[in-house]
This record gives C-alpha cells, sequence and structure tokens, in this order.
C-alpha cells in the first residue's frame, strides 16, 4: 500500500498541475493507507474507517505527504 500509495503522490507532484494557492504553486495529493494479514476476521468497514483516520492524519499533517494508519497509533510516514 505504501510503495503505490508513494507512486500516486510522485506522479501528481510530477505532473506540475499549477495551483496559486498551494505553497509549492501546484496541485499535490495527501493520501490515508491501511492494511490487514490476510488472515485476520476483521471487516472491510474497519479497514476503511482506518485509512479515514489517516487520511484525516494526512490532511492535518500538511500537504504532499502519506500516512499510514497502525493498530497502536497512527503515524507520519
Amino acid at each position: 500500500a505504501r510503495h503505490v500509495a508513494e507512486q500516486a503522490r510522485q506522479a501528481v507532484l510530477k505532473a506540475t498541475i499549477p495551483h496559486e494557492d498551494n505553497p509549492l504553486g501546484r496541485v499535490t495529493i495527501s493520501l490515508g493507507i491501511a492494511s490487514w494479514q490476510p488472515d485476520e476476521t476483521r471487516k472491510a468497514a474497519e479497514l476503511l474507517s482506518e485509512a479515514d483516520q489517516a487520511l484525516y492524519a494526512a490532511k492535518v499533517g500538511g500537504r504532499n505527504r502519506i500516512v499510514a494508519f497502525s493498530s497502536l497509533t497512527v503515524r507520519s510516514m
């Protein structure tokens, strides 16, 4: 998940789409990621909730970043 998110972040940054309100002067994205092991019995809604929490943390932390959710805490990458 982290690798795919980083590829998406880099692609958007490389596209250099103008954005006057962004300090970098171009469009950037922030992403929240979460994952689970195949043998876990968690529900998809829980995974989506964790990804949403990570996305919120990424938005609060600033622009152009990836934040991953871990079961213990949300940490910036």
